[in-house]
């Protein structure tokens, strides 16, 4: 594995406490030293989303930072850039419809961050939070 694509909301930062999740930026300097890594956020507020993650300082861990719909063309496009094959991507996040389907789609390992939820829709690897992701992308 070469690559990896998180995805914001719910996965590496909690809107609810307007914080990032308990060792995020660990994780993210770790991991960052041995991925090519990509931020997806959606939003219509771009100019605003690309500040929370800046405020947040953890735009420094990412080659890429996009906000955008989370599409199959777009994480092509995110392969593409990052020169990489979609089988060596890893996709992290917590929407099983805009993150990990997409990831299935095309043979991305996919870990959904379930927050202790169940669902139908496969994926690589299923973790209930972000503090597990070490664990299991090494």
């Amino acid at each position: 594995m070469k690559a990896i694509i998180f995805d914001l909301l719910n996965t590496l930062y909690d809107p609810s406490s307007n914080r990032l999740f308990d060792g995020v930026p660990s994780l993210l300097e770790n991991l960052s030293k041995k991925y090519k890594m990509a931020l997806v956020s959606s939003t219509p507020d771009e100019e605003g989303r690309r500040a929370l993650v800046k405020a947040l300082g953890i735009d420094k861990y990412f080659e890429k930072v996009i906000v955008d719909s989370k599409t199959p063309e777009l994480f092509l496009s995110i392969c593409k850039e990052l020169e990489v094959k979609p089988e060596e991507v890893y996709v992290i996040g917590d929407s099983l419809e805009s993150e990990i389907c997409v990831g299935n789609e095309l043979r991305m390992k996919t870990v959904w961050i379930g927050h202790d939820r169940v669902s139908s829709i496969n994926s690589w690897t299923v973790v209930n939070s972000v503090s597990e992701v070490g664990d299991i992308v090494v």
